[in-house]
């Protein structure tokens, strides 16, 4: 936005500012017998100020990016089905491979919804933003299960498809973020990685719910009929959720160290400008994205899904069995996310952020060795640990990453400062991941060739880690509102 531009919110912004508003207002009135959580580290300024139990505000928040895990795996495990519904027929693999594209457009798109929601947080509030994602990202996976198919409206049926994919994109761009922050902002100061670590956990929950979800529609429709329209129901259960959601995240409202801010009127009008054009928070926004999020994305990625696309694909163990492993594998691996968030508020971020990196760039291509070894015959139990194995070395990494990040970044420009990279790391590095590890591999002739690419992010993102940024978990982000001028973004710097 140039200087001196006064941005007019459009009339839906209006309206859904004005119900936040009235809502935050009843729940001002509740936050009065709100139980006395600051026992565990608040200072008194923070237990005035904190609205909501946290246990409130980390259910709230966790849901929407459920929903949006939900959707993502959704999608890439009915992708077969859509080549014949919404993309001219007769050529049923380019089909299959135009809809996985698909697919690829909305991990690319989300920096952008990093950098439109991030924006809206911090020019409106983290609750206006983190609310419009989830209706927005719920209006287009409710959106996927309604879509008419290529028969039916001929070229517009793809046409809607790469729109809803957008759509869904730029959403999640601006929900895991939002939340994040939200959380944070909220969490006492030596809990933290806890918080932001149980938040993390929605991309198991929301993986699994979406297995059940695939089986059991499959299950109460029958095959002929799944492959037909009961492919939809899945999509169509989301409606559910996103209500659901919406209705707890209006009972929240602004977090404290918003509202601390705009009451002194040091809230930002031009927040991409305060970000990009600060020197010192671009440094810590370029060493953030190379120095935890590429990594993060990658290894993220290699462990939630591409192992499953292995079992698959290049070992052909049949769909019941792998998403068995998978399904056991991601729902022993919840508490290890937290178990580490709650580790990282004791031995810090950094520490287990570049243990993660460097364990999973030296023991991937000994595991998939394995798990190749262990499906001949199939031996679903090793083959569940050496996933869960994988899910660990990503939970190292991701239970402290988004206090780490919001522990980086001042509160004015918090939002979009840890969306940004976040989604530069999950969208591009992390998105691509499974399309560019089988292009190696099939260039090749050999499977485990495509491993290079997510061992060589991993292992260039715990250097750059290890050189150039400083441990965070220390940090105070309320003394920023306490003490003025306290806006730094230096805490993320290594010193050195």
């Amino acid at each position: 936005m140039p200087k001196g531009t006064t941005h007019k919110p459009s009339v839906f912004s209006r309206s859904l500012l004005s119900l936040c508003a009235r809502q935050t207002a009843m729940t001002n009135e509740l936050g009065a017998i709100d139980e006395k959580i600051g026992a565990s580290g608040l200072n008194g300024a923070e237990q005035v100020r904190r609205p909501v139990s946290l246990a409130w505000v980390v259910t709230s928040s966790t849901l929407g990016s459920v929903i949006d895990w939900y959707d993502f795996y959704l999608y890439a495990s009915l992708a077969v089905f859509f080549g014949s519904e919404f993309f001219p027929p007769g050529n049923g693999t380019l089909g299959v491979l135009l809809s996985v594209a698909t697919m690829g457009i909305g991990f690319a798109i989300r920096p952008l919804g990093g950098v439109v929601f991030g924006t809206l947080g911090d020019y409106f509030g983290r609750k206006y933003a983190f609310l419009l994602t989830l209706i927005v990202m719920g209006v287009a996976t409710t959106a996927m299960g309604l879509l008419p198919t290529y028969a039916s409206i001929g070229v517009i049926s793809p046409i809607l498809l790469i729109i809803i994919r957008l759509v869904q994109g730029l959403a999640v761009g601006g929900e895991v973020g939002g939340a994040a922050t939200y959380v944070a902002e909220n969490a006492p100061e030596n809990t933290r990685g806890l918080y932001t670590g149980l938040l993390m956990t929605s991309a198991q929950f929301g993986t699994i719910l979406s297995l059940i979800m695939i089986l059991l529609s499959r299950h109460l429709v029958g095959d002929q009929a799944f492959k037909s329209w009961g492919w939809r129901i899945p999509f169509l259960f989301s409606v559910i959720l996103v209500v659901f959601s919406v209705f707890l995240r209006m009972r929240l409202q602004e977090t404290p160290i918003y509202m601390e801010l705009k009451s002194a009127g040091r809230t930002t009008k031009t927040p991409l400008r305060d970000v990009f054009l600060d020197k010192t928070n671009l440094k810590v926004l370029l060493l953030a994205t190379f120095g935890v999020t590429a990594g993060q994305g990658v290894i993220g990625m290699t462990s939630n899904f591409f192992s499953l696309q292995f079992m698959q694909a290049v070992l052909k163990i049949n769909i019941s069995t792998s998403s068995a492993v998978s399904a056991v594998a991601l729902a022993l691996s919840i508490p290890v996310y937290f178990g580490f968030g709650w580790l990282s508020d004791h031995v810090g971020r950094r520490k287990l952020i570049v243990s993660g990196l460097l364990l999973a760039a030296v023991f991937y291509l000994p595991i998939y060795m394995a798990m190749k070894f262990f499906s001949t015959p199939v031996n679903p139990y090793a083959l569940c640990f050496l996933v869960w194995l994988q899910l660990s070395f990503n939970a190292m990494v991701v239970g402290p990453l988004m206090a780490f990040l919001t522990e980086s970044f001042p509160a004015k420009v918090r939002m979009t400062s840890v969306t940004i990279p976040f989604n530069i790391g999950n969208g591009i590095f992390g998105g691509f991941m499974p399309f560019i590890a089988l292009w190696l591999s099939g260039l090749t002739g050999n499977p485990f060739v495509g491993l290079a690419y997510p061992i060589g992010i991993a292992l260039i993102t715990a250097i750059v880690n290890l050189a150039c940024l400083h441990e965070t978990s220390g940090t105070r982000i309320w003394d920023e509102v306490e003490v003025a001028g306290g806006t730094s973004p230096k805490a993320a710097i290594n010193k050195k």
